[in-house]
């Protein structure tokens, strides 16, 4: 039986101040990836940095963050595939007054 849509849609959304690893999505299970296929990023500070996307503690892609700026990525056809059974996280390179990352996508084999 196909799971429904629904079940296999995955979003998530945190902020944070410092550089630590925050999570988006928690890991999904054995043989389970996370394929991302929309980021958006939002710097509430004057300073501009960059956020560093995470496959666990591997570095996958670094997007700027400019100053009271932000950015969107739309993966289209290509979403960013994770290793399986390993969470979806994020981490400012620089300490901000508020870094806010979304991201949208679904699990698979």
């Amino acid at each position: 039986m196909q799971p429904d849509r629904e079940s296999v849609l995955l979003n998530g959304r945190n902020s944070s101040t410092d550089t630590s690893n925050k999570e988006l999505i928690a890991a999904q299970g054995a043989g389970v990836r996370i394929y991302v296929t929309t980021l958006v990023i939002s710097n509430s500070s004057a300073s501009n940095t960059e956020v560093d996307i995470k496959d666990g503690t591997t570095i996958l892609m670094t997007v700027p963050a400019p100053s009271t700026g932000g950015a969107v990525l739309d993966m289209g056809e290509a979403p960013l595939k994770l290793s399986a059974n390993t969470a979806l996280n994020y981490a400012s390179v620089a300490g901000v007054t508020t870094m806010k990352v979304s991201c949208v996508g679904y699990r698979g084999v």
